[in-house]
């Protein structure tokens, strides 16, 4: 090697040297290795995209249905026979209103059974024609106020379960009656 090439080669192995020996500790000659890479960052949560998270399955409960409202009963008071045929007073359309009302709001699943029962004058045979005669009044009026006709049931009991004395007139208004019922599920027709 030439002398000046020689020289200049050994003052930038030196140098090296030095540069290296900078990360050595005291005494050392080998230079440090590099510390251990540290541990990978954890991946950031995802970004909610606008769709909720799956949640774990919420325990299934029980189907909870809605309660019945209490049977309208339409006294004879209320329900009239007259020779031209049946009429119904201002209170008996205002209740068969309230049970319109009453039934929209239950839902789909409602029904309505209409019973009409008579007071024991009469033969058994005009006792359930009667009683028939005033359940599909009542359910006549019904449909007036929307409840559909397939979901009312009617049937006529004639005069059986009275709810007042036959010897007395105020007795037998009283079990001249129409009794709804607002039930769930089919109606089932008699």
């Amino acid at each position: 090697m030439k002398p000046a090439f020689a020289s200049s080669f050994l003052h930038s192995l030196a140098g090296l040297v030095v540069l290296a020996g900078l990360g050595c500790s005291q005494g050392a000659t080998a230079p440090q290795q590099a510390p251990p890479p540290a541990p990978p960052a954890p991946s950031p949560a995802p970004v909610a995209s606008g769709a909720p998270e799956p949640m774990a399955p919420a325990a299934v409960q029980p189907e909870v249905k809605p309660a019945l409202p209490a049977k309208v009963i339409l006294g004879g008071g209320t329900l009239i026979y007259l020779p031209s045929g049946w009429k119904l007073e201002p209170q008996g359309r205002k209740a068969i209103k309230q049970i319109a009302d009453e039934f929209h709001s239950l839902g789909p699943g409602c029904t309505l059974l209409v019973t009409g029962y008579s007071s024991s004058t009469g033969t058994k045979a005009r006792n359930l024609a009667v009683s028939r005669q005033r359940a599909e009044f009542v359910a006549k009026i019904l449909t007036s106020e929307h409840v559909p006709r397939e979901k009312i049931s009617v049937r006529g009991l004639g005069s059986e379960d009275p709810i007042a004395s036959n010897a007395t007139q105020n007795g037998r208004l009283k079990n001249q009656r129409v009794e709804v019922e607002f039930q769930m599920g089919q109606a089932d027709k008699p």
